[in-house]
């Protein structure tokens, strides 16, 4: 659910941003970037909702927006995810990668 969660904080920034007059064409699509292959496949593809015996309405709306091309999801392996370093406790040698992902010096 985690894709979910940041398609609306994202789609949420995006109309903020109109409302303030902001009609940049950097501002959609979204590309929001997961570790996770199967949710980023279910998202994607419109076909695989019959598989899903247990689908949510929250799904059904991703894949709308993906497919209206709002929001473009991408895979990213977990090794080169920097949101891990926010949400994981890092060995020093991966502390030192995260900090490099971002941009800092060490």
């Amino acid at each position: 659910m985690g894709l979910v969660t940041a398609a609306r904080s994202v789609l949420s920034i995006s109309n903020l941003l109109i409302e303030l007059g902001y009609y940049g064409n950097d501002r959609i699509p979204f590309q929001i970037c997961g570790d996770n292959i199967n949710a980023l496949n279910a998202a994607n593809n419109l076909g695989a909702i019959r598989s899903i015996k247990h689908l949510e309405l929250r799904w059904r709306w991703l894949q709308q927006e993906t497919a209206a091309n709002r929001i473009k999801l991408e895979y990213i392996s977990g090794q080169e995810h920097p949101a891990d370093g926010l949400t994981k406790s890092l060995t020093k040698l991966k502390h030192e990668q995260f900090v490099k992902l971002l941009g800092f010096r060490t």
